[in-house]
């Protein structure tokens, strides 16, 4: 019965250690991968669209004009005596049943439905100097279509190597949606024929998005870097058997709750997960994983038993306390609302005491698992 009850407290006491390590992460240069086959919107404003409006109708106008150190804004109302054509701004909208791509993605704040996809823009490109080019411009109209609107006649050789931030495509995408309405289309050209094409796929004055219907589910491939502070809460030290001054000395493994703290920085590869529910996004539990490395610090107590493999022993009764440094590599699991790290580290003490340890450069593993109110980094 005794025994039951200490290997309970013992339990208990890891449990509670384990639950109260806190420590805090950051993400940076994160991005969700956009798969081909998933459809996604591209909004565009277009100028000067005609809407015919009815007659009868009441049009209300406003001029602001600037009166000294005040602004005035003059008001004008009209009803139409005839149907008549009146100019305004409009938003085009394009779907795309693919446009795969490195996105970033944020909750539309007027529309929960909604989800904002901002597309990592074009990679820099190259055309070198002496290349033959044609540049052709596009215009969107208000019907959603792309017209030439500026067009160079004629096929020019570069002077100098030029840089564009456009993607490039080659004949057999010439079909594709991103390529159909792209703005800009610059052909070039390799022997009087067009060896490829560089065309504006992911356009930064556009406006994209993902609506999710009722109870619709997506998840994404995410990726990305951590780095912050981190806590090992547990190692496991291994022994090993030496021969000191012509003995045999062995030192059994070592099994400690170690107070250190220290610097994690790892690539995280995860699982963007929402669905729609309600009238609500839920995030949805996070599955990850981050690969990383650390450097912890923290302290230790030596003596005449911890420092056997030395050649010149602590004496009896006597205790040194020195500073360790561990580095190493390690790796985070999220699942759900649970995080599990394993790590591969390795100590070195400071000075001359620290050469001393019997577990000076030695290898160990470390691991600890936390819940999401109260774990190894808390967001």
């Amino acid at each position: 019965m005794k025994s039951k009850i200490l290997t309970f407290a013992t339990i208990l006491t890891i449990l509670t250690t384990l639950t109260s390590v806190q420590a805090q992460m950051y993400e940076t240069k994160s991005y969700v991968k956009i798969p081909p086959n998933f459809e996604v919107t591209r909004t565009d404003k277009v100028k000067n669209c005609n809407e015919n409006i009815k007659k009868g109708s009441v049009v209300v106008s406003e001029q602001k004009k600037k009166k000294g150190d005040f602004n005035v804004t003059i008001t004008k109302t009209d009803t139409l005596k005839n149907d008549t054509d009146l100019p305004f701004d409009k938003d085009v909208k394009t779907k795309f049943k693919s446009l795969p791509g490195l996105a970033n993605i944020t909750v539309n704040e007027k529309d929960n439905s909604i989800l904002q996809v901002n597309y990592w823009l074009n990679k820099k490109k190259t055309i070198k100097k002496r290349k033959h080019i044609k540049v052709i411009k596009r215009k969107l109209n208000c019907d959603g279509k792309y017209e030439v609107d500026k067009q160079d006649a004629s096929i020019r050789v570069l002077e100098n190597d030029t840089i564009v931030y456009l993607c490039k495509a080659c004949e057999t995408e010439k079909n594709e949606e991103w390529f159909v309405n792209s703005d800009i289309v610059i052909e070039v050209y390799k022997e009087a024929k067009i060896e490829y094409y560089l065309v504006n796929k992911y356009d930064r004055s556009a406006d994209y998005t993902i609506k999710l219907k009722n109870r619709e589910y997506l998840s994404l491939k995410k990726k990305g870097f951590e780095f912050g502070a981190i806590t090992i809460p547990f190692k496991y030290r291994f022994g090993d058997t030496r021969t000191v001054k012509g003995q045999e000395v062995k030192v059994n493994n070592e099994f400690i709750a170690d107070a250190n703290l220290g610097l994690f920085a790892g690539y995280k590869l995860a699982r963007y997960r929402v669905r729609y529910e309600g009238g609500k996004l839920k995030d949805l539990s996070n599955l990850g994983c981050t690969l990383g490395a650390f450097l912890n610090v923290s302290s230790t107590s030596i003596d005449s038993l911890s420092t056997t493999f030395s050649d010149n022993p602590l004496e009896k009764d006597k205790k040194l306390s020195i500073g360790v440094i561990s580095p190493g590599f390690g790796a985070m699991f999220t699942v759900y609302n649970v995080q599990i790290g394993g790590f591969i580290g390795w100590d070195f003490g400071f000075g001359q005491s620290g050469k001393k340890w019997n577990f000076n450069g030695q290898p160990w593993v470390g691991f600890g698992l936390g819940y999401s109110l109260s774990s190894f980094w808390k967001k």
